[in-house]
């Protein structure tokens, strides 16, 4: 599940906790969570997730200055553009964030250690994607449209 983070698993007896995330589980099983860390100074290459079809997410630290991305056009990762257009996920203090990890992001960190809290759903890409969550989280009114 780390993928190239450092890692610390959160058992399902903690996370389920959250009145959110066990709503969303009724529907969609959430088999793991876990506090995932990148280092000061340091990125995280451009990529899809090869398994995930979408992720809920939350920022830990906000002493860092962190930049989430993902690219506005798909299609400029194909045609390998010297300059292309980003939109930056802007986190907020205790929201969990629906992330759609199929499409292209990366991760710019700066100066301090960076946490987040992210789950991964039993069901993978090709069972469960990104829009399938977000329209059952707008149904039962747990999210709002969004431009990412």
């Amino acid at each position: 599940m780390f993928s190239g983070f450092y890692g610390f698993p959160i058992g399902r007896e903690i996370f389920l906790q959250d009145p959110v995330l066990s709503k969303i589980d009724k529907k969609y099983k959430i088999l793991h969570g876990a506090f995932l860390k990148v280092n000061s100074n340091s990125a995280y290459h451009w990529h899809i997730d090869r398994k995930r079809g979408a992720s809920i997410n939350m920022l830990m630290t906000y002493e860092s200055l962190s930049f989430a991305l993902f690219y506005k056009n798909k299609d400029d990762y194909i045609t390998d553009k010297q300059q292309f257009e980003t939109v930056k996920l802007a986190y907020e203090p205790n929201h969990f964030f629906l992330f759609n990890t199929q499409q292209y992001h990366s991760l710019i960190n700066f100066d301090a250690p960076r946490v987040i809290f992210s789950c991964l759903f039993e069901e993978e890409k090709d069972d469960l994607t990104y829009e399938m969550v977000k329209d059952y989280c707008i149904e039962i009114n747990l999210a709002k449209e969004s431009n990412v």
